[in-house]
């Protein structure tokens, strides 16, 4: 069986699905950022403030290289995973990719508690960066999506149940 990867804009709920979804299929979850803090000893913030998003990009990139092919696990991914197409081809060949889609007014509510975490949203006007952010991403979500969960109307559980689903449905569990 194939890993379940959760794409999508930060804020949008990838790991909170990710550890509802793994907990419901008895697979083992790994969040790409939490993984990249722990290979570096640094929060995500810091390894941005000190050493750049060129240097957690690359750090992201060994993450995946490293956990690519543990399978079957549930992997939520960092927000820009899907700027290099390196890491996506990489998760493509054992997963099922899954892209996490929720509005920019349901993402702004999400991420409005800790925007001071969140090392691209470091400007006065973090809601024109966010919006910003999510035009230039979007698209590549949508490429590299084998499934699209909305989560407009959803909740997390009932998000990991649509994901659920489709995981049975395809391995027929």
């Amino acid at each position: 069986m194939n890993n379940i990867v959760l794409i999508g804009f930060m804020g949008s709920g990838k790991t909170s699905i990710g550890k509802i979804v793994a907990k419901m299929l008895g697979l083992k979850f790994i969040d790409t950022d939490y993984y990249v803090e722990k290979m570096i000893g640094k929060s995500i913030k810091y390894i941005f403030e000190v050493y750049g998003e060129k240097y957690f990009r690359e750090m992201e990139k060994r993450a995946i290289t490293e956990i690519y092919n543990m399978r079957p696990i549930v992997i939520s991914t960092g927000g820009g995973v899907v700027l290099q197409e390196y890491n996506m081809n990489l998760l493509k060949l054992y997963s099922i990719v899954f892209f996490i889609y929720a509005p920019v007014e349901k993402i702004i509510k999400n991420i409005s508690f800790d925007t001071k975490e969140r090392p691209l949203l470091n400007r006065k006007d973090w809601v024109s960066e966010v919006k910003e952010l999510m035009k230039k991403r979007e698209s590549l979500y949508y490429k590299y999506a084998d499934f699209i969960v909305d989560t407009t109307d959803k909740d997390i559980e009932g998000s990991a149940q649509e994901i659920v689903e489709i995981y049975k449905r395809l391995y027929s569990i």
